[in-house]
């Protein structure tokens, strides 16, 4: 991944970019010892929160700074966030195959954006909602205690999601039918439920509401 848009005034249109250099080095670079090379029809990109922003961008069809459109066989977005106005048209041109997935009492929120985004995204959609996981759970915190493996890191997200992206990857990518089902939109694995864009429940009230505090009214 690009090592890069970590400031206050970050941009997910520039991250994007570098995505698409990087993506474009790879497929064109021997790695390793030059025994390894990267199959350029076996290419996605995923991303986490504001990553995940970026990785949508760097899968649509618009120019980023100059740099053109690249082919990609798969998008995942992992706790999207919300960044921009525009990122929802860019999504609309995503033709790539995309797995969404969600916290609980995320799907709709200021923080995060999962269903309207696998509402806009123009390719086949899968959203799931992590049971249990928590939006931040995939953040580590480094310190002290990250030198005895304690990294604050929640190891029950980290388990749920890389379970799925490894899943839906080794299908998308590579057609792989033993794991078909995690390219499937209705099926639920474990703490991993399928949830539909047509059926969940948006937010209670506006992000306005919800950034001033304001409680949802009781049932």
């Amino acid at each position: 991944m690009p090592d890069g848009q970590t400031g206050v005034f970050a941009s997910d249109v520039d991250l994007a970019t570098d995505l698409r250099a990087a993506v474009t080095v790879l497929q064109s670079v021997q790695l390793g010892d030059g025994t390894v090379s990267v199959d350029p029809k076996q290419v996605g990109v995923a991303g986490h929160g504001f990553g995940a922003a970026a990785a949508v961008r760097a899968a649509s069809k618009s120019t980023l700074l100059g740099r053109p459109p690249i082919e990609l066989r798969a998008l995942a977005a992992v706790f999207p966030s919300p960044t921009t106005a525009d990122l929802l048209p860019a999504a609309a041109t995503v033709s790539a195959p995309s797995l969404v997935l969600s916290a609980p009492g995320e799907l709709d929120s200021m923080t995060g954006n999962a269903l309207v985004l696998a509402a806009e995204l123009g390719g086949d959609v899968v959203l799931r909602t992590v049971d249990d996981a928590d939006d931040r759970g995939l953040l580590e915190k480094f310190g002290p205690k990250a030198l005895l493996g304690i990294n604050g890191a929640d190891k029950a997200t980290h388990k749920a999601v890389r379970a799925q992206l490894t899943g839906y990857l080794l299908h998308a990518l590579t057609g792989d039918e033993r794991y078909a089902a995690f390219a499937d939109p209705e099926s639920t694995m474990a703490d991993a439920i399928a949830t539909s864009v047509d059926d969940a429940d948006p937010a209670a009230l506006d992000h306005l509401s919800l950034l001033l505090g304001a409680k949802p009214p009781k049932a």
